[in-house]
């Protein structure tokens, strides 16, 4: 058939029914300004319980203190859809205890 024909274009249409449909892939987006002897469950907290705690990845320094760790503020949060990307938006510049959290991009 020739390109642009009616053939031809049923013969992609049914070809296009058989892609499955793109989906969200998942991404990280980083957070600041978390006090540094914040846990992981004062963040699911934060986030209403929206989010799981696996999800959460607290940014620390390396310590001279044998099994202690220092939080540097950042985190990151992956994320799974839209949905969970605005819940997380949604809290730029919210407070948590006496920090303002930034939402970077």
């Amino acid at each position: 058939p020739r390109v642009g024909s009616a053939a031809t274009m049923s013969v992609l249409r049914a070809a296009l029914q058989h892609v499955p449909k793109r989906t969200f892939a998942s991404s990280t987006i980083k957070i600041r300004g978390i006090p540094r002897d914040c846990k992981t469950n004062e963040l699911v907290e934060f986030f209403d319980n929206r989010l799981p705690a696996d999800r959460f990845y607290m940014q620390v320094y390396p310590s001279s203190k044998a099994g202690k760790e220092i939080l540097t503020g950042f985190a990151e949060i992956e994320v799974k859809n839209d949905e969970e990307m605005q819940i997380v938006k949604g809290k730029h510049m919210a407070n948590l205890r006496h920090r303002y959290i930034e939402v970077l991009d």
